[in-house]
C-alpha cells in the first residue's frame, strides 16, 4: 500500500528547501611549553609561520611561549600548517635541570583537533649544549593536517 500527498500551492514550503551547510571552520594555532606537568624554560624564543589560506601565511618572530594566533575562518577542506624554529642565546641556559620542547597544536571551533609534540629534560646547558648538534631536530616542529568538508 502506498500513501502520498499533494502539497496546495501557495502553501510554505520553507520547510522543503535543504539548509545550505557552510564547510567552514574557525581555526588558530598554538604553541605551548607545557607538557604533562613541565614547563619549558622560558630563555628560548620561537619563530612561527602560519598558514591563512592555500597560498597566505604569516611569519611571527622571537615570541615566547605560550602563544596563540588569531583566530580565522577558512573553507574546507583545508590544509592547516604551523611550523617554527626555536632559537637561544647560550648564556641565558640555565645552569640546573630544565625542560625543553614544545606542544604544537591545531584549534578547531575552539577545540584541539591536531597535537604535536614533546618534553624533553636536561641534566645542565652543557648537556643541552652537547645534545643539539646531534639532535638539530629539536629546534624545528612542524604541524600539519587537513580539514575536512562537514
Amino acid at each position: 500500500m502506498m500513501v502520498g500527498c499533494k502539497k496546495e500551492k501557495g502553501a510554505d514550503n520553507s520547510n522543503d528547501t535543504p539548509t545550505p551547510t557552510t564547510n567552514t571552520a574557525k581555526i588558530a594555532y598554538k604553541v605551548d611549553n607545557t607538557y604533562e606537568q613541565m614547563v619549558a624554560d622560558t630563555c628560548f624564543k620561537y619563530n612561527i609561520t602560519y598558514w591563512t589560506s592555500p597560498t597566505d601565511s604569516f611569519f611571527v618572530e622571537n615570541v615566547t611561549l605560550p602563544w596563540t594566533s588569531p583566530e580565522i575562518t577558512v573553507t574546507k577542506p583545508f590544509k592547516a600548517h604551523v611550523m617554527g624554529i626555536v632559537h637561544y642565546n647560550e648564556n641565558s641556559l640555565p645552569a640546573g635541570q630544565f625542560y625543553f620542547g614544545q606542544k604544537a597544536i591545531i584549534l578547531e571551533d575552539g577545540e584541539e583537533g591536531m597535537v604535536s609534540g614533546g618534553m624533553e629534560s636536561f641534566s645542565s646547558a652543557t648537556d643541552f649544549k652537547n645534545t643539539i648538534p646531534n639532535r638539530p631536530d629539536l629546534l624545528k616542529f612542524s604541524l600539519q593536517c587537513t580539514l575536512l568538508e562537514d
